[in-house]
């Protein structure tokens, strides 16, 4: 019968070492220097914490083990070891709670040092116990009196003040809105005040010891769960609820990665309000500007004319008042709610008026092709930009324009007579050109552009036929519910 309950009392240790050493493994592995929570700060003491006392625990289970093998007083210089490590735990729980308090309410900084007096104290009357290797009676009762000590200098202040420090990270942790931290924080809370008992006041009387054990007498007399299962449970609770708080290192991680796609994501939202403001908007009000510019030369020879070209400008500058109304308030712009080939058409018909110049148009289709709304903006304003930087920076008198569809691609060739320039890829001041490769890589397609001084200016762009037809939530336009 003995032989079963001392299987049982060590199997009680061994869950209970596992227990503790697991937390503090855990802790140790998921330890955040880099956190912004108070809490990661004094992590590492009580992870120093779980693991000595899972070592002290399974003391219990091994030391006894070896008596036939490495003898009495040996095994006794064991033990001595064993209480040693379960005081060193203590004193880092201890100096945990004590360090995660003076963090949390900016206490001063002698406060750290205060678990150093106790644990101080008790080692140095601990050390004394190798002139009592002789007397094995003595010596039993010197190592259960310093263990009692260890538990009520150290345990028992050190779960007391561990349970508190943790219980005002609730407000720190709140900012997660995340209930299952919040509940398991509540738990450890609650585990550490019964260790508190279990641990620091359920002492065994010792002829060596000051500290009476009233309680733990009063606990056995009642008939209560024996002590060290009411320890293991509650070491177990502590260990499962401690390693489930450090989910919030993994939240907190996961917040940092939505903030900076959030900033990413502002950044790429900034980057297509200037592309589309000077695509669209801006180009639109430049070729009203150069339309009323030549107003001023038409007022006194053709009056009628320049009439004519003033109403067109009034309705230009309106078409621009309501597309400026629909992007900010994120509703389709109306020129978007046509076809490819009609808006095309459109746009050869305003240069046309705008810039006095002869512009070309061949569309041909082998197929139908319906572009998709979060699409269109991208290809016309790219086409838009080829064609304005040929009247207004290359001075063309002509541009061709060849639009064709064929089974697996849109090719897309602008091309103009104007004065060219020296184009450099590598270099990226210039918004248009920059803006237009842009659009042309979101569409999944290809950018290429070939100028020489005197030679003109050739864009040719080609982007496949399904990622045209095909409406894409990564690519998001002004003025579209994509």
């Amino acid at each position: 019968m003995q032989d079963v309950l001392q299987s049982g009392f060590f199997a009680l240790y061994f869950v209970s070492g596992l227990s503790f050493f697991t937390m503090g493994l855990a802790i140790a592995v998921q330890y955040r220097s880099f956190s912004t929570f108070r809490l990661a700060a004094s992590l590492n003491l009580l992870a120093a914490f779980g693991i000595l006392y899972g070592f002290s625990e399974w003391g219990n289970v091994f030391v006894p083990l070896q008596v036939p093998d490495i003898g009495v007083a040996a095994q006794w210089k064991l033990v001595a070891l064993q209480r040693l490590l379960q005081a060193l735990a203590y004193f880092f729980l201890f100096l945990f709670g004590v360090k995660l308090f003076r963090d949390t309410r900016e206490g001063p900084p002698w406060l750290i040092w205060l678990p150093m007096v106790p644990f101080v104290l008790w080692l140095a009357s601990f050390l004394r116990f190798a002139g009592y290797l002789d007397n094995q009676v003595a010596l039993v009762g010197w190592l259960q009196g310093h263990e009692g000590m260890a538990r009520l200098l150290l345990a028992l202040p050190g779960s007391v003040a561990s349970a508190w420090a943790l219980w005002k990270q609730r407000l720190d942790l709140r900012v997660l809105q995340n209930a299952a931290v919040n509940h398991n924080l509540y738990v450890t809370v609650t585990a550490l005040g019964l260790m508190a008992v279990s641990t620091g006041l359920l002492i065994e009387p010792s002829s060596f010891s000051p500290f009476p054990g009233l309680l733990s007498r009063f606990w056995s007399d009642h008939g209560l769960l024996p002590v060290q299962i009411f320890r293991t449970f509650v070491g177990f609770i502590l260990a499962i609820s401690m390693t489930r708080i450090l989910a919030v290192f993994d939240l907190e991680s996961q917040r940092r990665m939505d903030e900076s796609r959030r900033q990413q994501a502002i950044l790429l939202e900034r980057d297509r309000f200037s592309r589309d403001l000077h695509d669209g908007v801006l180009q639109a009000i430049y070729g009203v500007g150069l339309t009323l510019q030549m107003c001023t030369h038409l007022l006194n020879k053709n009056p009628e004319a320049a009439t004519g070209h003033i109403e067109y400008c009034m309705t230009k500058l309106n078409e621009v008042v309501g597309n400026i109304r629909d992007y900010i308030s994120d509703l389709q712009p109306p020129q978007f709610q046509v076809g490819l080939k009609e808006l095309i058409m459109e746009l050869v018909e305003e240069f046309r008026l705008a810039y006095k110049i002869e512009v070309s148009l061949v569309y041909e289709e082998d197929r139908r092709l319906d572009v998709a709304e979060d699409r269109l903006p991208h290809l016309y304003y790219l086409i838009r930009e080829a064609m304005s930087n040929a009247a207004r920076h290359g001075q063309a008198g002509a541009i061709s324009l060849h639009l064709r569809v064929d089974e697996s691609n849109l090719r897309v060739t602008i091309e103009d007579d104007g004065k060219g320039f020296v184009y450099n890829p590598n270099v990226r001041d210039h918004f248009g050109l920059r803006f237009m490769e842009e659009r042309a890589k979101l569409l999944g397609g290809q950018f290429h552009l070939a100028s020489s001084p005197g030679q003109g200016t050739r864009v040719e762009v080609a982007v496949p036929v399904t990622a045209l037809v095909r409406s894409e939530t990564g690519i998001r336009v002004a003025g579209t519910n994509a």
